[in-house]
């Protein structure tokens, strides 16, 4: 874990030991997963770009589902990943499984924008 503004953040290395205990193996591209995994402490001109638990939690799981990092698997990890970093920084995602799979189907046929992902978790988490 980075820890950035008091924001515990998944490493590369973490995200990849989680994933395999969830049967995803191949990692296809090293360099997008990291990208998305640092989304949530994107800045632009010094300041966070995604403020707030919604926003950064959302920031990932959208990163994650449209990176591609894995071979296969991406949505996965954003359904995975996502609720975990929530958790690691003392929130939880009131959703349920199906709730969940559905919004992460739409993030990644292009359905549900970033926004609109932060939207829908804003009043979720908790």
């Amino acid at each position: 874990m980075i820890e950035d503004g008091g924001w515990l953040c998944l490493e590369a290395e973490e995200a990849i030991e989680i994933m395999r205990s969830f049967g995803v193996h191949e990692l296809q591209e090293r360099g997008k997963l990291e990208s998305a995994l640092s989304s949530p402490r994107t800045t632009v001109m010094g300041e966070d770009a995604f403020l707030g638990a919604p926003a950064k939690i959302g920031a990932l799981m959208y990163a994650l589902a449209r990176a591609h990092a894995f071979v296969d698997g991406n949505k996965r990890a954003a359904a995975i990943l996502g609720p975990y970093f929530a958790y690691r920084n003392t929130f939880d995602i009131v959703m349920t499984e199906v709730e969940l799979a559905a919004v992460i189907l739409l993030v990644a046929r292009k359905q549900l924008s970033r926004d609109e992902l932060i939207a829908w978790l804003t009043p979720r988490v908790v």
